[in-house]
């Protein structure tokens, strides 16, 4: 009993209380154990019942997670997972989905780079600003990015593109406008 081996106790105590079933002692400690091991088992269906809504909480953060991922929303997707790890820092599940992401947000900035550069060789200024905003979205450090941003948006006359942009849509073409 002195163990907590509370099973093997009340099989002894038991075993006592046959041979002198008047004994208080052995009553009281039967009681005693029997009240422990309801207790026990008490705390221990709180643990479980816990440890399902745990399991619950962080399967719904990966799930929402994967949601983010696959909509391409990388910095959600991995606040999501921040959560997780704070909860669970070795889920498996978690960490296979932040190197996902981070492979995606590599293949994702690199595309984009190269998009920018093939504008950039077109003269394609819009086009330029629009895939380094891509980019900076991803990684908001991007030096080249924010460079080839600056310089596109440097060499653009505003004022030139939107009179342009009227007389278009004047002639009645939206599209280019």
């Amino acid at each position: 009993m002195h163990q907590f081996r509370l099973d093997s106790a009340l099989v002894y105590f038991r075993m006592l209380y046959e041979q002198e079933p008047d004994n208080q002692e052995y009553i009281g400690t039967i009681a005693a154990i029997e009240n422990a091991q309801r207790v026990q088992l008490e705390q221990e269906e709180r643990l479980r019942a816990a440890q399902i809504e745990l399991d619950q909480f962080l399967r719904t953060y990966y799930d929402q997670a994967r949601l983010f991922y696959d909509k391409k929303y990388y910095s959600a997707a991995s606040d999501l997972l921040k959560l997780i790890f704070d909860i669970q820092p070795g889920n498996e599940a978690a960490l296979a989905l932040q190197g996902e992401i981070h492979a995606a947000e590599e293949r994702d900035i690199a595309a984009y780079t190269d998009s920018a550069k093939a504008a950039e060789a077109a003269g394609d200024r819009i086009a330029i600003i629009e895939a380094c905003d891509h980019v900076l979205s991803l990684d908001s450090s991007n030096v080249w990015a924010k460079q080839a941003r600056e310089r596109a948006l440097a060499g653009m006359d505003i004022a030139k593109h939107l009179n342009v942009g009227i007389d278009l849509f004047n002639k009645g073409q939206t599209a280019e406008a």
